[in-house]
């Protein structure tokens, strides 16, 4: 690793779970129900605290999977989910952003909000830094098996059953010859591999199919940044610094969307929203 840091597995396995929670209160997975008898995994949202407006943040793929459907966010800490409001905004590739808006029930005191003071002004993590997201898988595939009917999480009786996935990586060194879609100018490419370690004494297991990650945060984690600065770190340390959207077999990394052409179009968004009401 660059910056002459050699950090141990125990401090990368610590970080992880450290970051996850921190990041788990904001995150919430999203479902489209398309009939009254079922809803499907559709990807990941972020509750987020914009202009004095609570918002959930996502992909504008995302909520263009769900059209002609409702999408439900999951705001306490039971298996119920909620429907979103009635007013969706979108900004399509390259940026991928998508809010949506929150009905009568927000995210309960056990939930947590994403601050606009905890977004980077743009994506400039130290050479080396440790990057983190947590999504929500769609599937039960694994990460080179292609996403079916069969292994589809779906909802019966208003209820899914979720595994939010926490990830340690850092930024993947790609052209945009490596990749369909990416611009270097806006995307920023992390690893993600097909096999990690779960736990620290463990094997190295299969890393599920990330279609359903997509809207999840892109943490700079700063801790590199803190150690090369002499100073102690935690995950209040953390900021965002970009929103995946993307994820690619060859090469296996993720993509994201850097944080400074996500902020602009987030803040007009959270303005329109209040011009609907208007």
């Amino acid at each position: 690793m660059s910056n002459h840091f050699e950090i141990a597995d125990a401090i990368l396995f610590e970080i992880r779970d450290r970051m996850a929670q921190f990041v788990w209160p904001i995150a919430t997975p999203l479902t489209c129900s398309k009939t009254d008898k079922r809803g499907f995994a559709l990807g990941t949202g972020n509750y987020a605290r914009i202009q004095e407006r609570t918002v959930i943040v996502t992909n504008s793929h995302v909520i263009e999977e769900a059209e002609g459907g409702h999408i439900g966010h999951l705001p306490g800490p039971s298996d119920e989910y909620v429907g979103c409001g009635p007013n969706f905004l979108t900004s399509p590739w390259p940026i991928d952003l998508g809010i949506a808006e929150i009905g009568g029930i927000g995210p309960s005191s056990e939930r947590g909000v994403l601050r606009e003071d905890q977004l980077c002004e743009r994506f400039s993590p130290v050479d080396g830094e440790l990057l983190f997201f947590l999504g929500f898988p769609g599937s039960t595939a694994q990460r080179h098996e292609a996403v079916t009917e069969l292994n589809t999480r779906y909802s019966w009786f208003g209820q899914l059953q979720t595994v939010g996935i926490p990830m340690l990586t850092t930024v993947a060194n790609v052209s945009a010859n490596d990749l369909p879609h990416f611009d270097p100018e806006k995307h920023h490419a992390v690893h993600f591999p097909s096999k990690a370690k779960k736990h620290l004494d463990g094997p190295e297991e299969d890393i599920p199919n990330p279609k359903g990650m997509s809207g999840s945060l892109l943490w700079d984690t700063r801790y590199l940044a803190c150690k090369l600065a002499g100073e102690e770190w935690s995950p209040e340390r953390a900021r965002v610094c970009g929103l995946v959207w993307a994820a690619h077999q060859k090469p296996e990394v993720i993509v994201a969307t850097a944080i400074e052409h996500v902020v602009p179009q987030l803040m007009g968004m959270v303005g329109e929203l209040a011009r609907l009401e208007q």
